[in-house]
């Protein structure tokens, strides 16, 4: 039985949680220690650069840096991304050995290989699109087609989309979830984020997010107004359907 333990870290400072907490918890698994994390926790509102924008290529994505708290480059992949105290963050650290196989596999097979991100990144989508439609959150769906970059490329993304209609209606698609996992030493780190509140518009206006052409964000408590919910409500419904997505028997709160 292997179980994902999850922990509810509140507001953190961002070099805090990635440098100090994700650094530690990761020796701490390559000294033998099995357990699988799941940290929760918020930001204030900062930008943060993956390997995918260079330095020379910052000003495609980044207009205005200045109105960020921090803006900070990691060794993550991908491109832009905000972070801010209206979404839910999740880290997933884990060995990517360890992972178990996907629930109803026959035993051994349909394990994630070493080194498989694409393919956690994607359990992760699933669990959290799982999640969407379990909170009744209408209209969310994900996208295989290739997404045009502020610097000429076309990238494919694992993420959740909203649009009035679901897939299939006219218009452009709106990010609801980002999801950006790393592997160094085939232990796991960084993970997702998902809005639950509109991103102020400022922030918004002062990069372009994933570096993603003509794609807007959404956010859970905009689409399903007059209703509201909170991180109380959702954490436990996302826990549950990360968990099973991911192939863990179930999960240990720390909230």
């Amino acid at each position: 039985m292997t179980l994902l333990h999850i922990h509810y870290m509140g507001l953190m400072d961002f070099r805090e949680v990635t440098i100090n907490t994700q650094t530690r918890l990761k020796e701490r698994i390559q000294q033998g220690d099995h357990d699988h994390l799941l940290l929760f926790h918020i930001q204030n509102h900062i930008a943060t650069l993956g390997e995918a924008t260079p330095p020379d290529k910052e000003q495609l994505v980044l207009k205005n840096p200045k109105i960020f708290d921090e803006v900070i480059r990691l060794t993550r992949g991908g491109s832009i991304t905000y972070h801010g105290p209206g979404q839910l963050i999740g880290y997933l650290i884990a060995k990517l050995d360890n992972f178990p196989p996907l629930p109803g596999s026959p035993t051994g097979q349909e394990r994630l290989p070493s080194h498989s991100t694409f393919d956690l990144q994607t359990r992760i989508e699933q669990g959290l699109l799982q999640t969407t439609k379990a909170l009744s959150i209408p209209d969310i769906y994900t996208v295989r087609d290739s997404f045009e970059m502020a610097d000429g490329r076309k990238k494919t993304q694992r993420a959740l989309f909203y649009k009035k209609g679901g897939s299939h209606a006219t218009g452009n698609h709106n990010k609801l979830a980002a999801i950006g996992i790393d592997t160094r030493g085939g232990i796991t780190q960084h993970g997702f984020a998902l809005n639950i509140e509109p991103i102020p518009q400022h922030y918004q206006e002062s990069i372009i997010g994933c570096g993603l052409i003509n794609v807007g964000t959404a956010a859970i408590n905009t689409i399903i107004t007059p209703r509201k919910l909170t991180r109380e409500q959702i954490y436990p419904i996302l826990a549950e359907h990360l968990s099973q997505r991911l192939g863990y028997t179930g999960y240990v709160k720390n909230w």
